[in-house]
């Protein structure tokens, strides 16, 4: 065993389960062994690791559980192969994957402890074999982190966390569900002007309940209202907590908040019943308080004013009806505008569908296709072919995402695009890795055999340079490159998703020559190189045998023919 042993659990078949946040392995603890027991290795892959984040073995019932940050895991059999998988056995909360499952001990009654996102609690075991964590007896904790639970022969239940000792005794009697009830203690006005004290008055004595004659009316200058409230159990207070709503204004209850205020301002005219209700510790939940008021209407809102509203009403009509001729003559102009305007939308969006056509095919193509609705294809004597592709892409791509897979391959291939651009040579086509370009189409003399070549030098040099000697081999891109020159027809087919492409032998040849190089190099055939054998330094390969092909003259090439330079005397 050659890792970190942090938690140690042996199941009922007699393995010795050691785990530490990063790995897990079990020891063969059977007597057959003797002082040699067989270790056997589980790894988690590095995924695992990183989103579990721990690995506690535990044992539960006779079989080992894992508490994680991610629930609870186990290992579950796969035929003849065992699977780190999350274990519903202790309900599906904790096998989701929504929260950690952490610090598991079984205690004398069957019973669990764990603690869970800073809340630790016993999961009982009911009837029916399912579990239901209750973690009300502990709630007066603090919020610490739990590092471990010991319970010991009387049942006493005790915590190790980063703020000391804790002790809960589950033997003492306690009613968790007693209700607290909730008080307002004061309504005020404006901020301090304060209306209510905590009670009211009824026939001399003192009542909590809001008669008629003490429901209050608002006047509409008064723009705010404020609310305080308590309530009344007074076990760990400082963690009760309050939920509100403005019936009349609001649709729901708000969330739960250790706030004991509340203000509302900007309120329109209409009635209003403020509820107010507490919860404790425990999660018990106290009977609703409330408190009836009513908003004025403003001034503008009243009988009189939407009189006046009718007679300015009128007064307006007329006024609209005198400026209509004036509006009809005003709208023509703006129509006018907008006919303008939009012709040179239409001509800016026509020149978008043109500039998108001439990116995906080239100009004369495109203007066959615009003119006649179709193309005819055209054979061209002298056209070289380059292929390029990656060695062992397949390989690599296995350890990248498919986000990643995308990103690597639009790097290099943009590159590439921006090399060939500067020979105004013609790029055909990617497919996977493979990528296709081609010289001398559609227009013969754009560009050079000897120009491809050139090409072929300069994406090798980039992907090279992009390849420092000491990087891990698995994460090395190397590239092979091909080039044959001969006869193609190139157009496009079909009638829809238009794609310039080319066909002929001159483009198997072409990828035969990437598919016989080697890594590193630019393999050309003996026709490419009888053209620019004056132009570069090539090495004869010999005669190799191609796939489908024969025996074909083959050189790589090593180097740019230096021009002479001329010294004046």
């Amino acid at each position: 065993m050659n890792h970190d042993v942090l938690y140690l659990a042996a199941d009922e078949n007699d393995l010795l389960w050691a785990s530490s946040d990063i790995n897990i392995s079990a020891v063969d603890d059977s007597e057959e062994y003797a002082l040699q027991p067989p270790v056997r290795n589980f790894r988690p892959s590095t995924s695992q690791v990183k989103e579990l984040g721990k690995f506690q073995a535990r044992n539960i019932n006779g079989k080992v559980y894992f508490g994680t940050s991610k629930g609870i895991y186990s290992f579950q059999a796969f035929g003849d192969r065992l699977k780190l998988m999350p274990d519903a056995t202790f309900g599906a909360r904790f096998a989701d994957g929504s929260r950690e499952a952490i610090n598991l001990k079984e205690n004398k009654s069957g019973h669990i402890w764990l603690t869970s996102e800073f809340r630790t609690g016993q999961l009982r075991k009911l009837q029916d074999k399912a579990y239901v964590w209750d973690t009300i007896p502990l709630s007066k904790m603090p919020r610490v982190d739990v590092w471990t639970i010991y319970t010991d022969a009387g049942g006493i239940v005790w915590l190790g966390t980063t703020e000391g000792i804790f002790r809960y005794n589950p033997h003492y009697s306690k009613d968790y569900k007693i209700q607290p009830q909730t008080v307002l203690r004061k309504v005020k006005l404006s901020g301090d002007s304060t209306v209510f004290f905590g009670s009211f008055a009824n026939k001399g004595a003192i009542s909590m309940k809001q008669s008629e004659r003490f429901k209050f009316k608002l006047p509409h200058a008064v723009r705010s209202i404020s609310f305080e409230y308590a309530a009344t159990s007074f076990e760990a207070p400082g963690q009760h907590l309050y939920s509100y709503m403005l019936e009349g204004e609001d649709k729901k209850w708000s969330h739960w908040t250790s706030e004991t205020k509340k203000e509302f301002t900007g309120l329109d005219e209409g009635h209003y019943t403020f509820k107010v209700k507490s919860k404790n510790i425990y999660g018990s939940v106290s009977p609703v308080s409330t408190f009836e008021f009513e908003s004025l209407p403003p001034f503008y809102r009243t009988w009189w004013a939407y009189t006046f509203y009718v007679v300015l009403w009128g007064l307006i009509v007329w006024a609209i009806i005198r400026v209509k001729h004036q509006n009809l003559i005003e709208s023509k102009k703006s129509l006018e505008k907008l006919v303008h305007e939009r012709t040179a939308q239409l001509e800016a969006e026509k020149k978008k569908s043109d500039d998108l056509l001439l990116n995906i095919l080239p100009v004369e193509t495109a203007e066959e296709l615009k003119v006649n609705g179709r193309t005819v294809a055209l054979r061209y004597e002298r056209v070289t072919v380059l292929f390029t592709d990656f060695k062992d892409f397949t390989q690599i791509s296995e350890d990248l995402t498919p986000e990643e897979l995308v990103a690597v391959i639009d790097f290099y291939f943009c590159a590439f695009d921006k090399i060939i651009s500067k020979y105004n040579i013609e790029k055909i086509k990617t497919i996977g890795d493979a990528y296709m370009c081609a010289g001398g189409i559609p227009n013969p003399d754009a560009n050079t055999p000897a120009d491809v070549v050139k090409a072929g030098l300069e994406i090798l040099a980039f992907v090279e340079n992009l390849n420092p000697e000491n990087q891990f081999k698995k994460h090395r891109f190397e590239i092979r490159i091909g080039i044959h020159t001969g006869p193609v027809v190139a157009g496009i087919v079909g009638t829809k998703k238009f794609a310039y492409d080319i066909w002929g032998d001159t483009v198997n040849t072409a990828s035969r020559m990437e598919s016989s190089c080697q890594e590193g190099k630019v393999n050309i055939s003996g026709a490419t190189y009888e053209l620019v054998k004056d132009e570069f330094i090539c090495s004869y390969r010999g005669k190799v045998d191609a796939k489908n092909k024969g025996e074909i003259d083959m050189y790589f090439v090593e180097a740019i023919v230096t021009q002479p330079e001329i010294i004046q005397v």
